[in-house]
């Protein structure tokens, strides 16, 4: 990817071309394990779901903030 169009893509972009459908398989994924009718399951689900929600999204805002 040359440097210009790096600089001038937004937040949102890079998202979008890179962790948006790790952050949804994540996301989906969790809620299955957590639809699940195992009491336990939500022991499993809980580290899933915050992988997604959050963890992703702010690895993604450090990987956008530091261009190369």
């Amino acid at each position: 990817m040359p440097f210009k169009e790096m600089e001038e893509m937004t937040q949102w972009e890079h998202f979008k071309r890179n962790y948006l459908w790790i952050c949804l398989g994540f996301l989906v994924f969790g809620g299955a394990i957590w639809a699940n009718s195992d009491p336990l399951s939500k022991y499993v689900a809980i580290p899933i779901l915050v992988i997604g929600a959050i963890v992703i999204p702010v690895g993604n805002y450090y990987s956008w903030r530091i261009k190369p």
